[in-house]
């Protein structure tokens, strides 16, 4: 089902001229004066990397050399082979996303330079790419859901801001609500701040209102007012709801949890009857120290039971309650669930409805709304107050099912199967959904195979009945990845299968040259004469069979294919020797060049292809140089010292190195910090080879916090540099991290004690001012040591308070300095886990602070 998806074959008389050709690009996002905008999602939902789908050309012909640049550098390439020609192929190329521009406008561009020399090129593209989402990442793990960043609502009337109450007559006047800036924290990088063009949405309960940010809101501080109006608060469900907002930009990547969340009381109702009232969980708890209801999905065996009050609440006989569970996953994602039950007996004190265990299980660190209804024939339905469960316990995989692929023998997909046949289960989907079923894998000799399959979703499962030519034929001996997306959600694309096309062990061995040095290497300075390529006998090859040589470069006039040679009595047995000009070979210099032979028995026009020979053409890169440091003080070649203070505040919190060697455009390069796992450790994303402007280095300028687990140790940095496929790793730069002096770790104290001495009449706590990369992973651990000890903080990692507060407080146990003698000493020992390893041994220690205990003898 679906259209002609990209890879099929077009008629002649569908063919544009190249000039005209509009690239395909699946998953862009339209934004008005641009060509689309790519996201993270986007950017990533692909292990292809980023789709861009020449369609066949009018005049296509064999050896055409298509590449596409991003930014004036090539990116991606293909040589347009004569059964492409014959067929009038889609060109599928794949560009990695690592080599867009973040927060920039990416020119993309398709040309085509053939035999005769003559170029043609499609219209460039003005792609923006933004993968910073607004409002920037959760600053507390521990609240998946909620993103501190994202300020609580507010409301303008004092009023309903005092009590959280919505009252009727309010409600009809439209009640107005402040949006903060975002993010809260000002410290966050810029990138993410509120920018024209974010679509902010304000959630009552799961009614949703929304509101665009203007060019004048974006240029200010001040907070975005917004007026909820009296027809939606008439769709909100009576009673208590959660209130939040969460925001997507213009490119369309969403905030990292929903907004600070307040609950609010909504009494708009368009009648005054009473509601009844709210249901109850059995199962559920209450957490004093957060103020919640909650329930542990992890302690649950079976079905939850929820008791819904019956007697003096004016039931009758053959009334009914409808109970609907309305949750968000972990994952912000909305699941939906109602139960319907009768009311036998309305002098019953109750009745139970079930909760079932599966859905429970899915909010698990989430949330989940319950509300009722008496639904009573001729009646209008009369709600209840609504209650809130916080879901803890182990987070599921909410992922849609991955799709079924029939008629597999063992796990793999018979050769020539055709249609082939895919269904997608029933999810839950809304009938008028969109469904995109995506089929993508990388044939054998290295081409990227992408075909997209478009449906509505309908009420029941989706059966997809595929033509087997025109993309999985491509895929014979390899695998494809089959999964799907809905309604353009590339952040939610489904679970995947991954399905073999034919016995991939029956694939044919790539040919053999003796002119190439280790590493296949096609060096000019040491093979003087043409590459010769030596197909060996093989049980594919039968006597009478054809063979030919196809040799696919990565440049212009850099591919060549011989002419088929039948393997008579003379040849059946030997090696057979192809010869591929070197004028072939060095145009794809600094570059690579595919080798791979054909068979075929004729009258068929099927051939067999083997596996690739990848000749490297021109010397191997070698990396003699180690990164350097620009924040570090020079020791020796590949070795520096980095005082720690030199990279946190008031200095620019920033750690820069610089990566010299042979650049090309084509590079990939990595920069990898090397010592302790987690912080110590960061994911560096990949930069293309091409220096800055201006230079001779490319820069790699990363936030110091990792810095933070070396304090008095080292770490190494070494670079590794992808090239035509094959991965180059420098020397590594040695760090050596200053320890922080007694001076800076002077930060612990009984504020409460005078000149030294404690008095225990009154309360005292143990406080530490912000140390050298202060933040919220770190544990603390403090001891109090005298005649006897108090471990009074094991390692309990900085609070939300503590860190706006920039210092830790921990109040002293009275009973703990009562029980010490006077005139007694104690010490305050004081340890941070910097490394977030959490562990106390590793942690660095603070200067110990000592006290005198004063205490009044008991009489």
């Amino acid at each position: 089902m679906g259209g002609c998806p990209p890879g099929a074959q077009r008629l002649p008389s569908t063919q544009l001229p190249f000039a005209d050709l509009i690239p395909y690009i699946p998953n862009l996002t339209p934004i008005p004066g641009t060509d689309g905008a790519l996201n993270k999602a986007a950017l990533t939902v692909s292990a292809l990397g980023v789709i861009y789908i020449l369609y066949a050309w009018f005049e296509q012909a064999e050896n055409d050399f298509v590449w596409v640049e991003l930014n004036g550098e090539t990116v991606a390439h293909y040589t347009v082979s004569a059964d492409d020609a014959v067929l009038g192929k889609d060109i599928t190329l794949t560009i990695q996303s690592v080599r867009f521009i973040d927060q920039a406008y990416n020119k993309l561009q398709g040309f085509v330079k053939r035999l005769s020399g003559v170029t043609d090129e499609t219209t460039a593209l003005n792609i923006w790419v933004d993968q910073k989402e607004p409002g920037g990442v959760d600053p507390q793990v521990s609240t998946p859901l909620i993103n501190e960043n994202l300020g609580r609502i507010r409301f303008v009337d004092s009023n309903i801001e005092a009590f959280g109450i919505i009252t009727q007559a309010a409600a009809q006047n439209g009640i107005k609500i402040f949006i903060d800036r975002y993010p809260v924290n000002p410290l966050v990088d810029p990138v993410h701040d509120r920018k024209e063009g974010d679509v902010i949405f304000v959630s009552i309960g799961g009614v949703l209102v929304t509101h665009k940010v203007t060019s004048f809101e974006a240029s200010s501080n001040a907070p975005i007012v917004i007026t909820i109006n009296y027809g939606t608060w008439l769709q909100v469900t009576l009673g208590v709801n959660i209130f939040e907002w969460f925001v997507r930009d213009k490119a369309g990547n969403q905030s990292n949890g929903f907004s600070v969340p307040r609950l609010i009381q909504n009494n708009v109702n368009g009648s005054t009857g009473p509601l009844l009232p709210a249901a109850h969980v059995l199962e559920a708890d209450y957490d004093g120290d957060s103020d919640e209801d909650f329930i542990d999905t992890d302690v649950q065996s079976k079905d939850l039971r929820v008791e819904i009050p019956i007697r003096i609440y004016g039931w009758l006989s053959y009334d009914k309650a409808f109970v609907t569970y309305l949750g968000l996953t972990a994952t912000g994602e909305t699941l939906k669930h109602t139960e319907m039950a009768d009311v036998p007996q309305p002098n019953a004190l109750r009745i139970y409805v079930p909760l079932p265990l599966e859905f429970a299980k899915k909010l698990a660190g989430g949330r989940l709304l319950i509300t009722y209804e008496r639904v009573r024939e001729g009646e209008v339905n009369t709600p209840s107050n609504a209650v809130i469960y916080s879901m803890r316990g182990t987070p599921v995989d909410n992922s849609r099912p991955a799709p079924i692929v029939h008629g597999l023998e063992g796990g793999v997909l018979p050769l020539g199967t055709d249609p082939v046949e895919i269904t997608v289960r029933f999810f839950g989907q809304n009938p008028s959904d969109k469904l995109d079923l995506i089929i993508e894998g990388t044939a054998l000799d290295g081409t990227p195979v992408y075909a997209k399959y478009t449906d509505s979703a309908g009420t029941g499962a989706i059966d997809f009945f595929l033509d087997y030519q025109s993309v999985f034929a491509l895929l014979e001996g390899s695998t494809f990845k089959a999964y799907y997306v809905v309604n353009n959600d590339t952040s939610r694309p489904s679970k995947s299968v991954t399905v073999s096309v034919g016995d991939i062990t029956v694939t044919l061995p790539p040919p053999t040259s003796d002119d190439l040095r280790p590493g296949h290497v096609f060096d000019e300075l040491f093979s003087k004469g043409n590459l010769k390529a030596l197909v060996h006998p093989h049980s594919s090859i039968a006597l009478n069979d054809e063979v030919r040589v196809v040799a696919t470069g990565s440049k212009p006039g850099g591919s060549f294919t011989t002419a088929w040679l039948e393997v008579t009595s003379i040849w059946f047995g030997s090696a057979l020797t192809f010869t591929i000009p070197r004028a072939i070979v060095l145009a794809n210099k600094d570059s690579t060049m595919a080798i791979h032979w054909e068979v075929r028995t004729l009258p068929t026009d099927t051939p067999l292809k083997s596996l690739p020979l990848i000749v490297n053409v021109g010397a191997k890169l070698k990396l003699t140089e180690c990164p350097s440091l620009l924040e570090g003080t020079y020791v020796s070649p590949c070795l520096t010292q980095l005082n720690p203070l030199h990279v946190w505040t008031p200095s620019p919190r920033t750690v820069t190195f610089r990566i010299k060697y042979p650049m090309l455009a084509t590079d990939l390069v990595t920069l990898v910090i090397q010592g302790k796992p987690g912080l110590g450790m960061p994911s560096i994303p990949a930069k293309p080879g091409v220096p800055d402007a201006g230079h001779d280095y490319i820069t790699f300028a990363l936030l110091s916090n990792f810095v933070a687990a070396y304090v008095g140790d080292s770490f190494t940095a070494y670079v590794e540099v992808l090239r035509n496929g094959e991965v180059f790793k420098s020397p590594a730069l040695t760090v050596n991290v200053d320890a922080l002096s007694a001076q800076t770790l002077d930060l612990v104290s009984v504020p409460e004690a005078l000149g030294g001495v404690i008095d225990t009449s009154q309360s005292n706590s143990v406080e530490v001012k912000a140390w050298p990369f202060f933040n919220r992973q770190q544990a603390v651990f403090i001891r109090l040591k005298s005649s006897t000890d108090l471990f009074l903080r094991p390692g309990i990692k900085v609070s939300a308070a503590e860190f706006t507060a920039q210092r830790t407080h921990d109040l002293i146990h009275d009973s703990y300095l009562k029980g010490l003698a006077n005139g007694a000493t104690v010490t305050v020992d004081t340890s941070v886990s910097l490394d977030e390893a959490g562990i106390e041994n590793s942690a660095i220690k603070l200067k110990s602070v000592a006290y005198r205990i004063n205490r009044q003898p008991v009489v």
